[in-house]
């Protein structure tokens, strides 16, 4: 995870926003977390609870996002 908050810091220090880059690098870091924990089925069902739960795994990057004054939707 070294390189991705790495990669997040640079990003954000070249765009001139680097005061974001600790809660960036968190938020990246759950998300590639939990793409790897949830994977989707095929079945409509399945994939349907599959969204629902990667919604409540998401509640940081909600949270980061406001926090930030960004809007998540």
């Amino acid at each position: 995870m070294g390189i991705v908050r790495n990669a997040v810091n640079g990003a954000l220090h070249a765009n001139g926003t680097g005061r974001y880059g600790a809660a960036a690098a968190l938020t990246v870091t759950e998300l590639i977390a939990v793409a790897g924990r949830l994977t989707c089925d095929a079945v409509v069902e399945a994939a349907s609870l599959c969204f629902v739960r990667r919604r409540r795994a998401l509640w940081l990057l909600a949270e980061v996002v406001d926090d930030c004054g960004g809007e998540w939707g």
